[in-house]
């Protein structure tokens, strides 16, 4: 059998194996509560699993961010200057920057220096959302 035909037989021999499983098993399988086995050949027990390749775990979610940590990106949210949301973050350690960083959805956030992680601070806050006021043409009072 070539590389080709190797996956489409046993895709073939699984397709014969569930057509004749009754419907419950069938439901097992499907919701998680059996599994499948491989049976070397010979062997009356399953060979022994082996531990997936690390790239096959799925993502470890990053835990969700304080309420502390939500109450300053609100504070800072709210401020209406690049320099009121510097002010307001100049005396944060690079920790605290870190975790701001995160919870707004900085890309890298653990890999910036300091000067980054607030520069990347301010324009997730407040930079962004002026440069599209200033786009759109609009002055004085926001809209």
């Amino acid at each position: 059998m070539n590389s080709v035909n190797i996956p489409l037989g046993i895709l073939r021999r699984v397709s014969e194996f569930l057509a004749e499983l009754p419907e419950d098993q069938l439901a097992a399988l499907a919701e998680g509560r059996a599994r499948l086995a491989y049976v070397p050949e010979g062997a009356l027990e399953p060979a022994p699993r082996k531990r997936a390749a690390s790239g096959a775990r799925a993502p470890k979610q990053p835990a969700p961010p304080s309420d502390a940590v939500v109450a300053k990106v609100e504070q800072l949210r709210s401020l209406d200057s690049r320099e009121a949301v510097d002010k307001e973050i100049n005396s944060l350690q690079k920790p605290e920057l870190v975790e701001l960083a995160k919870a707004l959805s900085v890309s890298q956030a653990g890999r910036l220096g300091k000067d980054g992680l607030r520069a990347a601070i301010i324009e997730a806050t407040v930079g962004r959302r002026l440069d599209s006021l200033a786009i759109r043409g609009f002055v004085g009072d926001r809209p």
